[in-house]
């Protein structure tokens, strides 16, 4: 199976802004470079379930609300398939026998001895997000966050990734009036303007979580309070969240917190 990732949106209490938030969960599984060959022997196709677990479907009737299915590349859960309209083109991916909840990027194939060997040998192209996660600039959960958010935003509204962070910068500094008529649309797009919010919610309540586990308690309500201060320190760790979650800074929290403290004493 390749790699998953999914994420469901709940209540959760307000943030350290007293901000009322809705989150998601995110989870994700290991994969194999190889596919075995009893998987082309049966018809439908193997899922995620909201368990955990890999399960055999054969039809969309089989599917469950939480189980992950990919919809031209992009992993989701079957409920979200069905509010964005895509139920139709889960159950042809199904009846076509694709596995849909593998990981578009992994792929999966039968290698000879020889080709093995050639890609053992092959010059590993260092990987970015690895050099931040061991460096501990970013984490699995804000990655997977961020490019599952993205990714399914960026589907419906026809953007990519970068124009869809460029969004969610807007929506969660209030950029956007909600009489904007933008929110017309990306209705149309399919996406609502509360859905949007819902969204950029979730990336906000997974960064707050972050700030408080390498700060600690104190320092990060300290942080919120700056924050809710002075519109300068909201965008700063606002655009920071961001970037920590693209994988791309070389700024912890901690050096963030230091720089607001001098910014709000002066």
């Amino acid at each position: 199976m390749g790699t998953n990732y999914s994420y469901t949106i709940q209540s959760t209490d307000a943030d350290m802004m007293g901000n009322s938030q809705t989150i998601g969960t995110s989870a994700h599984w290991n994969d194999t470079d190889y596919a075995s060959s009893e998987d082309a022997k049966l018809s439908g196709a193997t899922v995620q379930g909201a368990n955990g677990f890999s399960k055999h479907v054969a039809s969309a009737e089989q599917l469950a609300e939480g189980d992950v299915v990919n919809v031209n590349g992009i992993p989701m859960t079957w409920a979200q398939a069905k509010q964005y309209g895509l139920s139709g083109q889960v159950a042809s991916s199904l009846g076509q026998g694709e596995a849909t909840s593998a990981d578009p990027r992994s792929k999966k194939v039968n290698l000879t001895s020889n080709e093995l060997a050639a890609k053992n040998e092959a010059k590993v192209e260092p990987d970015p997000i690895a050099e931040k996660l061991e460096q501990g600039l970013t984490t699995e959960s804000e990655v997977i966050t961020y490019e599952g958010v993205a990714d399914s935003i960026g589907f419906n509204l026809g953007l990519d990734r970068e124009d869809v962070t460029e969004l969610g910068l807007d929506v969660a500094l209030g950029n956007i009036s909600d009489d904007d008529e933008i929110w017309q649309a990306t209705l149309q797009r399919g996406i609502a303007k509360d859905v949007l919010k819902k969204n950029v919610d979730h990336v906000r309540t997974v960064a707050v979580k972050q700030i408080a586990k390498e700060l600690g308690e104190a320092k990060a309500d300290e942080l919120g309070k700056w924050a809710s201060q002075s519109r300068e320190v909201y965008e700063l760790c606002a655009k920071h969240a961001v970037k920590r979650m693209k994988a791309n800074t070389n700024l912890s929290w901690s050096a963030i917190y230091d720089l607001c403290k001098k910014h709000v004493s002066r």
